[in-house]
């Protein structure tokens, strides 16, 4: 087995990475909000958390569909470089050699793991900034304090917009060219039946992603208005400085 830049052996350590720093994005260390404070959004129909098993077992599908697919695709690097091993060889059935994109290291590829390195960092300075705070649940601490420093000088919901980032990244790492999810969404159909499976997993794929943004900006209005029921001329200050949502001038 001969290695070259842009081997595909050589994305196999890459994509683990990933995978681990798409659950690091998700896994802050703090201990999940009690039930009292949840009630203090889940109270009000208008800030009730619209998804909340984002915090629980959605999270965790979420985890171990992304978890999925970064195994098939080592594992079928892995099947098609140790051609020697029979144990692995019968992966390489999963995407066929000849559909005109194999698996390799691509620049779409590396820009979405830059993406998932520099979401997940801001990320973790936001579990870091907001300690106990941090919770994956709307929810309003006993002791509640509204912080305002660090990256929440910046944007009001920076741990949003590097979740954006982390998604992104994420999104062109699994479905890119060069990416074996990527390659069964445009493998002909008429050509190998794997085509078929290919478009649904994906079109599944893109839903599943889109259905994270939908619950991302449903929660920042929510999160606003109660921040500022609780903390009042505190948070009109805050808000007065530090004038945007997720992106610095646009937004």
């Amino acid at each position: 087995m001969s290695l070259h830049i842009g081997s595909p052996i050589l994305k196999v350590p890459l994509i683990i990475l990933n995978a681990l720093l798409y659950e690091k994005s998700l896994s802050p260390s703090t201990p999940p909000p009690s039930k009292s404070e949840l009630d203090k959004f889940d109270a009000d129909v208008n800030t009730r958390d619209g998804v909340p098993g984002f915090g629980g077992w959605l999270l965790r599908m979420r985890l171990i569909f992304c978890h999925t697919i970064s195994a098939c695709e080592v594992l079928i690097i892995l099947a098609n470089s140790l051609s020697d091993s029979s144990f692995l060889r019968f992966g390489s059935r999963l995407l066929p050699d000849s559909i005109g994109h194999p698996i390799s290291i691509t620049p779409i590829f590396l820009v979405g793991s830059i993406f998932i390195i520099i979401g997940t960092v801001i990320r973790v300075w936001c579990f870091s900034t907001l300690g106990r705070h941090f919770t994956l649940r709307l929810s309003i601490l006993n002791d509640h304090k509204l912080i305002t420093s660090g990256p929440y000088a910046i944007v009001r919901h920076p741990s949003y917009s590097s979740w954006f980032v982390v998604q992104t990244g994420t999104i062109l790492t699994h479905v890119g060219r060069g990416s074996w999810l990527g390659g069964l969404m445009f493998v002909d159909s008429t050509y190998h039946q794997s085509g078929t499976f290919g478009r649904a997993l994906g079109c599944f794929y893109i839903l599943w992603q889109l259905h994270s943004i939908y619950v991302i900006i449903s929660r920042i209005s929510r999160e606003d208005k109660v921040l500022r029921n609780v903390f009042k001329e505190e948070w009109d200050n805050w808000a007065s400085v530090t004038k945007y949502r997720l992106i610095p001038g646009v937004y």
